[in-house]
């Protein structure tokens, strides 16, 4: 699948949630959060702290990006306390 360089978000940019409850309303928020996890990576391999204070839930947000076909690969640093590595995986 070909990775985006821009999302589509109904009439806007960024990535559509695909969380079933989240409330239409949340959806500019969220796909703002994507769109800073994206422009993250962009520039490098990024950590689950620095993931985790652009979105408590990165998880979902790196599952929404997925979803649009980019490509994030996720490498368990330290299985003890949680930490991961996640980065953009080229073509």
């Amino acid at each position: 699948m070909e990775q985006r360089e821009m999302f589509q978000f109904e009439k806007g940019g960024g990535v559509i949630p695909y969380d079933p409850p989240v409330h239409r309303d949340a959806r500019p928020r969220l796909s703002r959060q994507c769109a800073m996890i994206v422009a993250r990576l962009k520039r490098g391999p990024a950590f689950t702290g620095e993931l985790a204070k652009i979105s408590r839930k990165y998880t979902g947000r790196i599952s929404d990006i997925r979803k649009e076909g980019i490509r994030i690969d996720a490498t368990p640093v330290d299985r003890k306390t949680g930490v991961w590595k996640y980065e953009l995986v080229e073509k």
